[in-house]
């Protein structure tokens, strides 16, 4: 990644969007990151929660730091409520750069924060976060561990559970009319004639944090996809795999696959495919040592 030597003078304002639902094992980690790494509002769709999580982001709410909307439909229009969340981003918040994020997903800039990384662009509207999937390891007892502290390697190259490569994020500049389609992979800059930056972002990317977890997503995603009457069966054909995976044997492979154990584990780091990746450890570490 390129050094960054130049930096707008105007203070940015840089705005996040989530889109949740039963989140409570991360959702505090994922906005006291990125608070700390100079987000400065946190936009919420909260979409049919039954888990803690809508009592959390309660709590951000009385700082003043995040808006909450609730989302009711169960039918994961998600490119609908992100592009809704974009565009208030931009029109009451007057945010200069948009996160479209993932609760399981924490956004890093080479040697930089978030703000000073946003700050030193200054003709782009574009720019790709890569996403690099953390290992999961087969802990029999898990409880009162957070996630960051027992994830701490990443694939050296991340696939989906069809096989294909790990389809990166894009962060963009606010627009009153931009559309974010579904996945978060993809704008559209009405009033921008696109300019991508080639300086990028790292995502660390922690999908299956417990099988547990990872069926309740799959449930729940995969049942709010075949409710959607007005996307075709090729959006989101992953989840669609495995919700019809789990239905029919009450498993899911790719939870097999990617949970592993302490043997498989020291196994693929001798053979280099995974790296040592604790910023989120360390950073998360230091937040709460301050506080």
């Amino acid at each position: 990644m390129n050094s960054l030597s130049t930096k707008s003078n105007k203070r940015q304002t840089i705005v996040m969007t989530l889109l949740v639902r039963n989140e409570e094992d991360i959702i505090k980690y994922n906005i006291d990151y990125h608070l700390n790494q100079g987000i400065d509002h946190v936009i919420v769709t909260n979409n049919l929660s039954t888990d803690g999580t809508r009592d959390i982001l309660e709590g951000y709410k009385k700082d003043g730091v995040i808006t909450i909307i609730e989302e009711s439909n169960d039918d994961y229009s998600q490119s609908t409520w992100v592009t809704k969340m974009a565009r208030l981003a931009y029109k009451k918040l007057k945010a200069d750069w948009i996160i479209n994020n993932d609760a399981d997903e924490f956004w890093f800039a080479d040697n930089v924060n978030l703000r000073s990384f946003f700050e030193s662009l200054l003709e782009e509207n574009i720019v790709i976060g890569n996403r690099s999937d953390m290992i999961c390891r087969d802990n029999k007892d898990t409880s009162g561990i957070p996630f960051y502290k027992r994830m701490k390697y990443k694939k050296k190259f991340s696939t989906n559970s069809q096989g294909r490569p790990l389809p990166p994020k894009v962060a963009h500049k606010g627009d009153p009319d931009v559309q974010v389609y579904q996945g978060n992979h993809k704008v559209f800059l009405p009033s921008r004639e696109e300019c991508r930056s080639s300086k990028e972002l790292d995502i660390l990317h922690f999908p299956i944090r417990s099988s547990y977890q990872f069926k309740e997503k799959i449930r729940l995603g995969g049942k709010a996809y075949s409710n959607n009457t007005k996307l075709p069966k090729s959006v989101g054909n992953t989840w669609r795999a495995m919700y019809e995976e789990l239905i029919q044997t009450g498993e899911i492979s790719f939870i097999k696959e990617n949970i592993v154990s302490e043997f498989d584990l020291k196994k693929m780091i001798s053979e280099g495919q995974v790296l040592l990746d604790s910023r989120l450890e360390k950073s998360l570490e230091e937040i709460y040592a301050r506080s």
